[in-house]
C-alpha cells in the first residue's frame, strides 16, 4: 500500500512540476490559387521549401480558391505567413493586427497593376468599349481582379460595374478567366500584372491571342503578412530570410522565377491608393 501511495504522489508531483509544451504546429504559407491550383502550387513550392530549409523546420503550403477562405485562415490559431492581395491586408489589418514582413519589388518598383485583357481578334480598344458587354472579374474581392477596376469605373463613368457591364462573371483564377475569354463566354477579363506576366512566361497565354486594353494606376505589391502574436524570434527569422533571398543564388533564382527582383520592407504609403479603393468598396458594399 505504501509503495502504491509513493508511486501515486510521485506521478502527481511530476505532473504538477513538469514543463507544459504546447506546439502550434508547423509554419503555414498561405495564398489564393490565382493561377489555377496546379500552377499556383508549383509557383509557391520552391519558396516554401527554401523558407523551411532556412528555418530548419517543416513548412506547409496552404492554397485556397477565395480571399474569404484566406481570411478564414487568419481567424485560426497557429503560425501563418500569408501572401495576400493588398486589399486583404488593408481590410483585415486592424482585426488581426497584421504586420507586413516583406513585399515584392518588380522592375525597380514595389507596385503592381490591374489589366483588362481581351481577345486579339476583338474590336475593343479601351475600357469604354466594354460598356454593356460581358465581363469577367478574377478572384472576387481581390484588389487587381475586381475592386480597383470597379473603383475606376465608378470614378470615370459614375456607374457601378453591374450597371456599366452588360453582365458579370466571377472567375476563381487566371486559368479559368483565360478559358472563358477564349470560349467567347466573356468579352474581357481583369487580371493582376504579376499573374499575367508569370503566365506569359509559362506560355500559358499566347501573346497573339490576347492583348491588354487597360492598365490601372499602380498599387502596393502583394504583401507577405503575419498576425499579431507570432513568436517574435520566429517572425524576425522569417523576415530576415525573405529580405536576404536576393543575396543568395538559390533564393535569387526562386524570386526571379516568381517575377520578383527582391523582397523589401514597403512604405505604408504604398498602400494609400488601396485604402481609397477599400473605403469606396465598403461604402458601396462591393
Amino acid at each position: 500500500m505504501l509503495i502504491k501511495h509513493i508511486i501515486l504522489w510521485t506521478m502527481v508531483l511530476f505532473a504538477m512540476g513538469a514543463p507544459q509544451i504546447t506546439s502550434a504546429g508547423p509554419l503555414r504559407i498561405a495564398a489564393v490559387s490565382t493561377l489555377g491550383l496546379k500552377e499556383t502550387f508549383e509557383y509557391y513550392s520552391p519558396l516554401r521549401d527554401y523558407v523551411g530549409r532556412k528555418l530548419g523546420t517543416p513548412v506547409d503550403l496552404v492554397l485556397r480558391e477565395s480571399i474569404k477562405e484566406i481570411e478564414g485562415l487568419l481567424d485560426q490559431n497557429g503560425d501563418i505567413l500569408a501572401i495576400v492581395c493588398p486589399g486583404t491586408y488593408v481590410r483585415n489589418s486592424k482585426t488581426y493586427g497584421l504586420e507586413i514582413l516583406a513585399a515584392p519589388q518588380i522592375k525597380g518598383q514595389p507596385f503592381y497593376q490591374s489589366y483588362i485583357i481581351v481577345r486579339n481578334d476583338s474590336a475593343f480598344k479601351n475600357l469604354e468599349d466594354l460598356r454593356s458587354k460581358r465581363f469577367g472579374f478574377t478572384v472576387q474581392n481581390s484588389n487587381a481582379g475586381e475592386l480597383a477596376l470597379s473603383y475606376s469605373i465608378a470614378r470615370t463613368f459614375r456607374k457601378k460595374p453591374e450597371k456599366f457591364f452588360g453582365s458579370i462573371l466571377y472567375t476563381k483564377n487566371y486559368e479559368e478567366a483565360m478559358y472563358l475569354l477564349a470560349r467567347k463566354d466573356v468579352d474581357g477579363v481583369s487580371v493582376d500584372s504579376i499573374t499575367h506576366a508569370y503566365s506569359r512566361k509559362l506560355k500559358k497565354t499566347d501573346s497573339t491571342d490576347t492583348r491588354i486594353i487597360y492598365t490601372s494606376p499602380c498599387y502596393g505589391s502583394p504583401p507577405f503578412i503575419v498576425k499579431k502574436g507570432m513568436d517574435a524570434t520566429l517572425k524576425e527569422n522569417i523576415k530576415k530570410i525573405l529580405l536576404a533571398m536576393h543575396n543568395d543564388p538559390e533564393g535569387k533564382a526562386i524570386l526571379e522565377e516568381m517575377g520578383f527582383e527582391k523582397l523589401i520592407v514597403p512604405k505604408k504609403s504604398n498602400y494609400n491608393s488601396v485604402r481609397e479603393v477599400e473605403a469606396w468598396a465598403s461604402k458601396n458594399r462591393i
